[in-house]
């Protein structure tokens, strides 16, 4: 959980004293204390630049980058899938519900998440989660082909 790191990764001095870990400072300095005290998110250079790398057919829409991302800033553990709903999703992307089904339709169709439906003890669908595995090997394989972008 590398973010969690960052901001528990205070040390404390010999002498006992907290001394603040130096990229925290750094993320802080650029964006403000009270920004940063509610979290930030990674967003691997890959990811931003994928479309440089991908077939015409394979290529995503602006608003299905745009939802990729949303969901990485809900993906906080390897192990344990991101699970916004479609509802808070589409609110962040000021678009509606059923766009963002569309387009988590076709973000699927593309090979780039995997759709894991979320149940109740009774068997109800909640909401679903989101494998991102499938992104992982796909900037994986751009990040072998292309080491050197810019």
């Amino acid at each position: 959980l590398y973010e969690m790191s960052v901001w528990k990764g205070d040390k404390m001095s010999d002498a006992g004293e907290k001394k603040e870990n130096p990229l925290k400072k750094k993320i802080s300095e650029k964006w403000g204390k009270s920004v940063t005290l509610r979290g930030f998110s990674q967003i691997p250079y890959y990811l931003l630049h994928i479309n440089r790398f991908l077939s015409e057919e394979k290529k995503l829409s602006s608003l299905e980058l745009l939802i990729i991302i949303q969901l990485t800033s809900n993906w906080w553990d390897k192990k344990e899938n991101p699970y916004p709903s479609m509802i808070n999703i589409a609110d962040r992307c000021n678009v509606s519900e059923r766009q963002i089904q569309r387009a988590i339709n076709k973000i699927e169709e593309k090979g780039f998440i995997k759709r894991e439906k979320m149940l109740s003890e009774s068997g109800v669908i909640q909401r679903n989660s989101y494998d991102m595995n499938p992104l992982v090997d796909i900037l994986i394989e751009i990040s072998k082909s292309h080491p050197r972008i810019g």
